[in-house]
């Protein structure tokens, strides 16, 4: 014979123990539904006070609606018990709140009654909820990444994938959830990745993976393609997963490599160009230097001269940039010293009589700025050798040159007889002079002039082109 539904006894003192140490609610009533006690936990889960309970029905307190309440007692009636019943209540201050209810038909000395078992539901329902908000938030942040996210655990096994991975590999979801992520990567890498997912794991964090090294991914039809992978733990309930955002850089590669061809050949033609400027440039200085033989006028022999003279410096320009990697900033110091070696090769010096002293740092200039520098370079230096030294008296042409606090800083001195009376560098006279005014404002230098025991040039000008 069952005894599933009859009344179970109750012994006094185990159960009055049982009663005020419950962390669950407990509330002992008569067959009719009417409270006649309840203990601590019930006032924490409802907020009635013991003395509002005792000898009302939970329909009265409107703790329990009539149709819950009419809920209960059928499953009562039909089985003699209630098993975990999922009911939604009212809290004295109005709140809904979520409950389990179990209740018992009991023997109480000489009475049955009713023991109702509340357990308060209303906090793990509430955290249940947020939990799938956020896993839904998650998985729809997932499904709108550009890029392809494959979560694995620290075994490898992929664990979520997002749309985009399946569209990038080709594999529907069910094939890649549960499978390595070696599937995903070439063959031949397979063993290198996993080496390198073993020591990300050793200290996991969000990084770029492998920067140094070219990656790439294998679709299921086996094509491979190169890949950017960023990582990012994962702290879960179950452990650290990892965060894969995968991205197709085909396109992106292939643009850098037409670039780097593209870049290479105008690196090419630019070489050409200046080879060919510097040797057009040599051919016209020729021709001056041609046109000046046939000439018996001295004046007009030097003046040719002077010219042919520039325009090699120009040229000497074109040829520093023909020899630089750089295209478009000449190496300012190389440049200076063959300057100055052409002029003076020019210029007749006996060596020995005046010497050519240079104290220069390595100083880059654009080209807007490094041609009318080397200009005015060349015209100090050759009026120097013109002007300070009469006679073949011997001296020194100095030239300085050095870069600071985005400024450069040119010097060109002599130790010679020194300018000649009335100077006045506003008022130019020659035109060496006009030219050093002229492509010192070019430049937007500073120019200083000074005379005493010789003569001195100092330009200073921005570095930036």
């Amino acid at each position: 014979m069952s005894t599933e539904g009859a009344p179970r006894p109750a012994s006094g003192d185990g159960f009055e123990a049982l009663f005020r140490l419950s962390p669950f609610g407990i509330v002992v009533s008569t067959l009719e539904g009417v409270m006649l006690d309840a203990n601590d936990a019930v006032h924490r889960i409802f907020g009635f006070a013991r003395g509002e309970m005792v000898g009302r029905t939970s329909v009265d307190l409107g703790i329990l609606s009539a149709e819950a309440r009419a809920q209960s007692f059928a499953l009562l009636r039909r089985d003699g018990f209630v098993r975990d019943l999922e009911l939604t209540v009212r809290a004295h201050s109005g709140e809904a709140r979520d409950v389990l209810v179990s209740i018992d038909r009991v023997q109480l000395g000489a009475v049955e009654r009713y023991i109702t078992t509340f357990v308060d539901l209303t906090e793990r329902k509430r955290t249940e909820a947020r939990r799938r908000s956020a896993e839904a938030k998650f998985s729809g942040f997932l499904e709108a990444a550009p890029d392809a996210i494959v979560i694995t655990g620290i075994d490898g096994a992929i664990v979520q994938i997002n749309a985009q991975t399946e569209k990038l590999f080709g594999h529907p979801r069910d094939e890649l959830v549960g499978a390595p992520i070696e599937r995903l990567i070439p063959a031949r890498l397979r063993d290198a990745h996993r080496r390198h997912r073993a020591g990300y794991l050793s200290h996991p964090k969000a990084r770029a993976m492998g920067s140094a090294l070219e990656l790439f991914g294998l679709r299921k039809d086996g094509s491979e393609f190169a890949v950017e992978v960023s990582l990012s733990p994962l702290e879960t309930e179950d452990g650290t997963l990892v965060c894969s955002a995968i991205r197709d850089i085909t396109a992106r590669k292939d643009a850098e490599t037409a670039l780097r061809h593209s870049l290479a050949e105008k690196e090419v033609l630019l070489q050409e160009v200046h080879h060919r400027v510097k040797n057009n440039l040599q051919v016209i200085a020729s021709l001056i230097n041609m046109q000046r033989r046939n000439l018996e006028n001295e004046t007009a022999r030097r003046a040719l001269e002077e010219c042919g003279m520039r325009v090699l410096a120009i040229a000497q320009i074109h040829e520093t940039l023909y020899q630089s990697k750089d295209y478009g900033r000449v190496p300012f110091h190389d440049y200076i010293r063959s300057i100055a070696a052409n002029v003076f090769g020019a210029g007749g010096i006996v060596p020995g009589n005046v010497q050519l002293e240079l104290a220069i740092t390595p100083v880059s200039l654009p080209v807007d700025k490094a041609i009318p520098c080397g200009l005015i370079v060349n015209e100090l230096i050759t009026n120097a050798m013109k002007h300070a030294f009469p006679g073949g008296r011997g001296g020194t042409i100095r030239v300085a040159l050095s870069a600071g606090g985005g400024e450069v800083r040119l010097c060109v001195a002599d130790d010679g007889v020194g300018l000649p009376p009335g100077f006045d560098r506003s008022a130019p006279r020659t035109l060496g002079m006009q030219l050093i005014s002229t492509l010192a404002d070019q430049l937007e230098a500073t120019l200083e002039v000074e005379s005493d025991g010789g003569a001195a040039f100092r330009l200073a000008f921005a570095a930036a082109g």
